[in-house]
């Protein structure tokens, strides 16, 4: 006899298998009642035998169920199937335990044996690789990952991306975005793998919104949009400049989430993505820098695409109150035709109200834009300062670690500048240092950047120029320094500068690059003064 959840017995049909019958038991919610059968059955088949242990660890009897487990796994081949998945099975119940090392040691000995092919294969790389990111540094993950990852350059960089994410559900950005930045230099820049770099990129999008640096999420997006282009895939193109309309609102950059999401509409009704055009004009109803009519000409657009594609947005609102809402906005003159002569000259008040806030805006924004080139910038010099230089230093160096491209930090002093000061007066210390800003503006490249790092110290990125590069640009500056006729300005008197060279794109932050060519710049000066020093050549 057997019972059903509420007490009520029944008996057991004659001659029925226990595993039959324990499964019977279980279709109806009676576990308990179940595993009473097979424990009661003199003979159990595997599939019996696997159930008992499974009913064991639901129940919360663990440790029962290991040796169930254990037992069965004695007369197995290690390599069969029925083994891989008692094993599997084994590990959940050890970590349930809270038997980590004994678990660990099961994973591993199942990821040498499983396919690399096999789902499951993955499934327990992830696992390993989870953990062992949460307990060491990335270095020492990166050592066991490489052995035991029997993968494609393809299939590690999908294995890092995922892990990447896992790094990120638990707030370790720093780890998530190095993770990510790997998967990417294995992923090649073609059009088949066009999606795969499209999602690692929007992981490290993520990663430096997260951060609070969302300006540094924009290039991944725009280049989101270059990679669709060139396979046509519409759809991931509009979707891209959503994305760079989230994070430009937030910043704020009004202008530019304006136009990329007029750009975003257009195609969308081009290539028929109604719901893409939806969001769009949502997105655009927050953008501060519209007119109150275009606004209201969003918010109507939005309703109509609700109206007619009910409950398909991402961002979906009642269609019914928004209709009200709009309305409200364009039919107060026929609810109070009455007063519709007020209702104008009210109008029209708004509207000049509105052009003058508009008016007020675009002059706030040109100051607040003036005010930031005044931040950004040396007053003496007219050169970039330091804090527009490590702005435009950190995302050009996130680039050059995703792309691995050339690239070069100059440091650079001028020789004995104090006693130009001393033997001249602080005024042609000033003249000196206008002179040499304006060589060095000369000398560089469009793309270059050129600061003034403080005192007599200044800094150039060189984006593209290896070490060989760096080197000739600053002897075009030696030579531009030796033919300016400083004699008109101080008798018997010429400037020279030392510079430290570090071309290394290797290194983890912006700091040790920094480091790298001050310790070059340090052995210039000791090497006497007006010479270079970089990795390759230690002197100039």
């Amino acid at each position: 006899m057997s019972a059903d959840p509420d007490g009520f017995l029944f008996p057991a049909p004659l001659n029925m298998d226990p595993c039959a019958q324990a499964q019977l038991l279980l279709d109806i919610g009676a576990v308990t009642e179940a595993l009473k059968c097979l424990e009661t059955a003199e003979h159990l088949s595997l599939p019996g035998l696997e159930l008992k242990a499974s009913l064991l660890h639901q129940l919360l009897r663990s440790s029962e169920a290991l040796e169930v487990v254990q037992h069965l796994l004695q007369d197995l081949p290690e390599s069969s199937e029925d083994a891989v998945r008692l094993q599997l099975k084994a590990i959940e119940i050890l970590q349930n335990l809270g038997d980590f090392q004994e678990a660990r040691s099961r994973q591993m000995t199942l990821i040498q044996q499983l396919s690399h092919e096999d789902s499951r294969y993955l499934t327990l790389l992830l696992d390993v690789c989870s953990t062992l990111l949460l307990q060491s540094t990335v270095e020492d993950f990166l050592q066991v990952f490489d052995h035991l990852a029997r993968l494609n350059d393809l299939e590690k960089a999908r294995v890092l991306k995922e892990l990447g994410d896992v790094m990120c559900s638990v707030k370790r950005y720093a780890h998530g975005l190095r993770l990510f930045q790997m998967a990417l230099r294995l992923v090649p820049t073609n059009n088949e793998n066009v999606q795969q770099r499209v999602e690692i990129l929007n992981g490290i999008a993520g990663v430096q919104t997260w951060t609070s640096h969302p300006q540094l999420a924009l290039p991944c997006y725009e280049e989101n949009i270059q990679m669709y282009q060139q396979i046509g895939n519409m759809q991931g193109q509009i979707q891209q400049r959503l994305n760079i309309a989230k994070v430009a609102i937030n910043i704020p950059r009004y202008r530019y989430a304006e136009q990329v999401l007029n750009e975003a509409i257009e195609l969308a009704k081009q290539h028929h993505f109604p719901q893409l055009a939806g969001q769009a004009h949502w997105l655009m109803m927050n953008v501060r820098s519209l007119t109150r009519n275009a606004v209201l000409d969003h918010l109507e657009a939005y309703v109509h695409f609700e109206r007619e594609h009910p409950g398909s947005s991402a961002d979906s609102h009642d269609p019914i109150r928004l209709q009200q809402e709009l309305r409200l906005h364009q039919q107060n003159g026929d609810y109070q035709k009455s007063l519709r002569l007020e209702l104008e000259s009210a109008y029209r008040k708004l509207s000049a109200l509105n052009e003058e806030r508009q008016m007020l805006y675009e002059r706030l924004e040109r100051q607040a834009e003036e005010f930031e080139r005044l931040a950004n910038t040396d007053p003496l010099t007219g050169l970039p300062n330091r804090r527009l230089f490590f702005t435009q230093f950190e995302r050009e160096y996130a680039r050059v670690q995703r792309t691995c491209e050339h690239f070069s930090v100059v440091l650079m002093d001028i020789d004995h500048f104090k006693s130009v000061n001393d033997t001249y007066s602080h005024k042609t210390g000033d003249l000196v240092l206008k002179i040499v800003s304006e060589i060095l503006r000369q000398d560089r490249r469009g793309s270059d950047l050129v600061a003034r790092y403080g005192g007599e110290e200044f800094v150039m990125l060189l984006p593209g120029a290896d070490t060989s590069g760096a080197r000739m640009v600053c002897a075009r500056i030696q030579k531009s320094l030796q033919d300016y006729p400083w004699n008109s300005i101080m008798p018997e008197r010429s400037i020279t500068m030392s510079f430290g060279v570090c071309s290394n794109t290797t290194l983890e932050s912006i700091d040790q690059v920094l480091m790298q060519a001050d310790e070059h710049l340090y052995q210039a000066k000791a090497a006497g003064r007006n010479c270079i020093v970089s990795e390759e050549m230690q002197h100039g």
